[in-house]
């Protein structure tokens, strides 16, 4: 089998969770980094379909947690985008860096509060994301914000760095 097509079947194999399939192209040789003709890589079809076991295959056979398909999307940001909080947990304790941004300056947080859920988003605040990171129009995670829950945990957040902003002041003067 070629490395062309090893590498849309390892892609195909991911994106439908089908990780037995994708440990056998593995160990005969299909290219883990493979880019198929649309620019999408294996990594980012098995986490925007949140694929967990398939994305740990993927990064144990040497993917790279940051590698970038067209637009700049790493596989963090797909996921975030499409809610899938274990995978966005996995590619995190795999090194993945929480606010960088794709080619249109957005973070996988504004992904996540554009098109997630509340729990991806909760999940990136708890890993340090920049709830003040801003894309390239200025936008910032509240402002992308239609989802009236992911909103309500944006808030949350704010009140609770300005609360620790406060006390930090107040500690510094004493």
């Amino acid at each position: 089998m070629s490395g062309c097509a090893a590498g849309d079947d390892l892609i195909a194999a991911v994106r439908a969770g089908n990780v037995s399939e994708a440990a056998r192209l593995l160990g005969e040789g299909a290219p883990v980094a493979w880019k198929a003709a649309d620019g999408n890589s294996a990594l980012n079809a098995a986490s925007i379909a949140g694929h967990v076991d398939a994305v740990r295959l993927l990064l144990d056979h040497g993917a790279d947690v940051e590698a970038t398909i067209e637009g700049g999307y790493t596989a963090l940001v797909v996921a975030a985008g499409a809610g899938a909080v274990g995978v966005m947990d996995l590619l995190l304790d795999r090194g993945a860096q929480v606010d960088t941004k794709i080619d249109s300056g957005r973070t996988a947080l504004i992904m996540a509060a554009m098109y997630g859920t509340a729990d991806a988003v909760r999940l990136l605040l708890d890993r340090g994301a920049s709830i003040e990171a801003t894309d390239d129009r200025g936008l910032d995670a509240t402002a992308v914000c239609s989802d009236d829950e992911v909103r309500e945990v944006l808030r949350d957040f704010e009140r609770i760095q300005r609360w620790h902003r406060r006390r930090v002041v107040v500690a510094w003067k004493h």
